[in-house]
């Protein structure tokens, strides 16, 4: 089930779209731009389907360095946002990430840290997607480049 924070972050996500219209490619002028992008995204947003994808991996590590990867990960391949996942016992690190072709498309993805042992910590990560009649696989390459690039962080501490 399509969880409702999450709905909710994709669509002003989309309404960023409606903001910068037909402008950014130079397809339309300043004024008719947003109004023309603005009425695509608004009718497309109602027609698209949404994704989720959840992934498990154990990295070597402590905790805290572990964390602290996973937010700069975050940084680095998107923006770190609060408030997203509600109620849970695992320590949590959310934001949105691009994901789909030339990751354009953007996906809300959770990161937790389900436990520790023996200096090694199982994450999963869950990513959510809205997708249209092609499907980009916008979740999935979401969360899979948040884990190679939580890996490149672990490699270089």
């Amino acid at each position: 089930m399509f969880v409702e924070k999450e709905n909710r972050v994709l669509n002003e996500e989309l309404k960023k779209l409606e903001a910068v219209g037909g402008t950014r490619f130079g397809v339309l002028d300043d004024k008719a731009g947003p109004l023309a992008g603005g009425l695509g995204a608004t009718w497309a947003r109602s027609f698209v389907l949404s994704e989720c994808c959840s992934r498990e991996m154990v990295f070597r590590g402590d905790p805290e360095t572990v964390l602290r990867a996973a937010y700069e990960a975050f940084r680095k391949l998107g923006r770190v946002k609060t408030g997203l996942k509600d109620e849970t016992p695992y320590p949590c690190v959310s934001g949105v990430i691009g994901g789909g072709f030339l990751n354009l498309n953007q996906a809300v993805v959770h990161f937790e840290l389900l436990g520790c042992e023996d200096d090694r910590c199982r994450v999963c990560v869950s990513a959510f997607a809205k997708e249209n009649l092609i499907n980009q696989k916008t979740a999935r390459k979401a969360a899979c480049r948040l884990l190679e690039q939580l890996a490149r962080n672990l490699i270089l501490h």
